[in-house]
């Protein structure tokens, strides 16, 4: 099993980008650069005042917006560069989030891959030469780790906001626009090959500024310079990347932020990027798998979607003695958090999760699906009634209709837990969809979205019964089953 590392390349100092200059803004005129494209001397003075990059290469920029300032670069990565990244990407996480963010608009299906910045350097080093920073440990360590991102067919990101919210600690490696690496001030995307139908880069309140991708074009903005004084974001710069109409598209993504000391948590392994493994879910839908083989790959999955699903937990800070009789600055999890498997399927995710949170609390429900009705029937529940939790994380390899995982979350609100997450390895996007519009604060991390229900609430093609799958046992009549749990009277009916 691989651990979390830190990266060997962790930049170490902290220069600070300069702060956005208010009447730097005020001052400058407005241009529209589609009827009077503005001149290098315009564009480095908005770059250097208002966004802090005096040193912005005007030269290679074209304006597609002028205040905020959006700029296209042609050319950023050669033909083959680009081939490199999109292989790069091939087998890595696979981890469509479906929940809200601070703004209540996040909303995507892709697939995400993170990268070591040695592995990344066309990406690094090309964002420091069109910024006009130096290539040195200081600047790279304004930089957030170096991501790749695959849309397929149908695939989105809704309108969104790069700027972080206000707490402490948000992202992985950075915390959020109130840590030591402060607010995100610039996103560099590249395409990474051409797209016929879809997929285009749009800004919802600049018109004319949707951007079609293009392979080895670059993309720049500053999600959080410029805009209302005092306000987190420029909500101007709101985007959303849209649905794809066939084929795929890849993304190299890359966040600045205004200050150094960002510690990357990329994962050790082949090619540098997390891999969770398409490949594994094609060894959990194949009907040739064993239960021993099924189990060792449910448990690999889920601890990579675990690593995804708690990058936003909240931590402190805490000082630690040392064995050189010395102390250093650390941090440690402020949450309280709670696993809850849902049984029997979700048991064979439990082990993995204790990996990461090995001082989560574990609460077992036993709960299953009625045959003729669909509706979920409760036989066992272990919520301590004397405490709760901050986090819950809801453990379930599988989501099809979603009643029982509604139930389960409508159960845990009672119980008093204050965010509750969802973690699976295959949804239907009908189970999706009930579980959005029941539970809408609830977060769900998933590898993959089935299309297909049938009337029998059967994923199609889906992956089986994890159940049976996971412990080899046969499919029991439902009739015999309920035989056996009517003696003891506790087994209930939870309406829709």
């Amino acid at each position: 099993m691989q651990k979390r590392r830190k990266s060997t390349n962790s930049p170490a100092t902290s220069t600070t980008f300069p702060q956005l200059n208010m009447e730097a803004q005020d001052s400058l005129i407005s241009i529209d650069p589609k009827e009077t494209p503005p001149t290098p001397e315009q564009i480095k003075a908005i770059a250097g005042n208002v966004y802090g990059f005096e040193g912005l290469d005007v030269e290679r920029v074209k304006v597609k917006h002028f205040d905020p300032l959006v700029l296209e670069v042609d050319g950023f990565f050669s033909e083959e560069e680009c081939d490199k990244y999109v292989a790069m990407s091939t087998g890595g996480i696979s981890s469509p989030v479906v929940g809200n963010d601070d703004y209540s608009l996040e909303h995507r299906k892709s697939q995400t891959f993170h990268h070591r910045y040695s592995d990344a350097p066309e990406l690094v080093g090309g964002a420091l030469d069109i910024l006009g920073l130096e290539n040195t440990e200081g600047e790279l360590g304004r930089f957030e780790e170096p991501q790749t991102v695959l849309y397929e067919d149908g695939d989105y990101f809704s309108w969104h906001l790069d700027a972080l919210g206000m707490s402490g600690d948000e992202v992985r490696g950075g915390g959020g626009a109130n840590s030591k690496c402060g607010q995100r001030v610039v996103t560099v995307l590249v395409y990474l090959n051409d797209v016929e139908e879809g997929g285009r880069t749009c800004f919802r309140d600049l018109k004319g500024c949707d951007v079609k991708p293009e392979k080895g074009k670059a993309l720049l903005f500053f999600p959080s310079l410029g805009g209302i004084q005092g306000c987190p974001a420029d909500v101007r710069t709101l985007h959303k990347g849209e649905e794809m109409g066939g084929g795929r598209k890849f993304i190299a993504q890359l966040w600045g932020r205004e200050r150094g000391g960002y510690e990357p948590t990329a994962w050790e392994g082949e090619g540098g990027c997390v891999r969770e493994g398409v490949e594994g879910l094609s060894i959990l839908r194949s009907d040739q798998t064993p239960p021993a083989e099924f189990r060792r790959v449910l448990r690999e999955i889920t601890f990579y979607l675990g690593y995804e699903a708690t990058a936003a937990l909240n931590v402190r800070n805490v000082s630690v003695s040392t064995p050189t009789n010395t102390t250093a600055n650390g941090k440690k999890l402020d949450d309280q958090i709670a696993l809850i498997p849902i049984m029997r399927a979700g048991l064979g995710m439990v082990e993995p999760m204790l990996e990461l949170l090995p001082n989560a609390d574990v609460h077992h429900i036993g709960m299953y699906r009625s045959k003729d009705s669909l509706l979920p029937i409760q036989y066992y529940n272990k919520l301590p009634r004397d405490k709760s939790c901050d986090v819950a994380y809801v453990l379930d390899p599988m989501i099809a209709t979603a009643g029982t995982i509604t139930a389960v979350v409508a159960q845990l609100k009672k119980w008093g837990a204050k965010k509750i997450h969802i973690i699976s390895v295959l949804a239907s996007k009908a189970g999706l969809q009930k579980l959005q519009e029941v539970h809408p604060d609830v977060h769900v991390t998933v590898t993959e979205v089935d299309d297909i229900l049938s009337k029998d609430g059967i994923i199609i093609p889906g992956l089986g019964d994890a159940g049976n799958r996971l412990y080899k046992t046969p499919t029991i009549d439902q009739d015999d089953d309920e035989k056996l749990l009517s003696p003891s009277k506790r087994k209930r009916t939870l309406s829709k």
